[in-house]
């Protein structure tokens, strides 16, 4: 699809992340690291870390934390089910306008082993090592330092997806609502507000290769907060039953990006987004808002078919 294409610039910190393990760059850095005595296995409620060292520009304290797997594993579900109890401008309890890059990773160390690696144009990023939960779920958390390396949060990222394909099967996400409820839509809303635009990208979608009833739909939905530059990417999978296509972003086999102070300009994305949430439904943000928090939130769906799709998004 044209927005996955488009969006390859956006997920580059993941294959950061990702490929620390397979390789160990050399530094090119000056980084002075001082390691704190072991601490406690964590329990659910964030930890207090104190570093030994005072941090000054260019040099910054990793916590010696040592996880069991299932301690790892708990502390990323605690991840998963509070957001770090974020408030607005805020991923994983970390607040890159409020924070230095010291206390951001004293937070993100809770979630599990924490680790800093260059990125192909050299950008240093420092993010949690991922692992995989349910089989197939993988969580990446990661900050961006480059404008004063290792001193300012210039971007700040979260990524749901899969292990082997990108998108996590239905059964993952209903079965574990519950766990997964910080980044369920009607969480995320509440978090972050009224977003100022939604769009949808439905190019998978021709007149062309029209689909049959009981297939699926692939498309992607954006969400932009310029209040607090945060942009937010579903892209799931639809089911068409011959009349409708019902889009159950909560429900349904999905993936899920957020991003703090994106490298490409709201407005730009706009452009990869193109089909709006008002001229899809009818209806304005408000309703949006109202649609996805009130009532049975995890069943919350809009309901559209492929006349409309057509018309707003004509095939190429």
């Amino acid at each position: 699809m044209k927005w996955i294409r488009n969006s390859i610039y956006i997920f580059s910190v993941v294959v950061v992340i990702v490929a620390c393990g397979v390789a160990s760059p050399a530094p090119i850095i000056s980084l002075t690291v001082t390691v704190v005595p072991s601490l406690t296995p964590i329990d659910p409620t964030p930890m207090k870390i104190q570093p030994t060292l005072t941090p000054i520009p260019a040099q910054i304290v990793f916590p010696s934390i040592t996880m069991s797997p299932q301690e790892n594993e708990k502390a990323l579900l605690e991840l998963l089910k509070t957001n770090g109890n974020c408030t607005s401008k805020c991923i994983g309890g970390v607040y890159p306008d409020k924070m230095s890059v010291q206390e951001a990773v004293n937070v993100m160390s809770q979630w599990g082993m924490v680790a800093i690696n260059k990125n192909s144009v050299d950008q240093t990023y420092i993010g949690l090592k991922p692992i995989t939960l349910y089989g197939q779920l993988i969580v990446s958390l990661a900050l961006g330092t480059w404008t004063k390396e290792l001193e300012s949060i210039d971007k700040l990222v979260l990524e749901l997806h899969g292990s082997g394909s990108y998108y996590v099967n239905k059964k993952v996400w209903q079965a574990n609502q519950g766990a997964l409820q910080g980044f369920r839509m009607d969480n995320i809303l509440k978090t972050y507000g009224i977003p100022s635009y939604v769009g949808y990208d439905f190019s998978s979608i021709s007149a062309a290769q029209m689909p049959e009833k009981g297939d699926s739909v692939e498309y992607g939905m954006s969400l932009h907060f310029e209040q607090i530059n945060l942009h937010m990417l579903l892209s799931g999978i639809a089911y068409y039953d011959g009349t409708d296509i019902f889009l159950c972003p909560s429900k349904e086999t999905h993936a899920l990006y957020l991003e703090i102070n994106p490298e490409r300009p709201l407005k730009e994305l706009q452009n990869v987004f193109p089909v709006t949430w008002q001229a899809l439904t009818g209806t304005d943000l408000n309703a949006f808002y109202q649609t996805f928090t009130s009532g049975k939130v995890f069943d919350a769906c809009v309901t559209t078919d492929l006349g409309q799709i057509l018309t707003l998004q004509p095939s190429r």
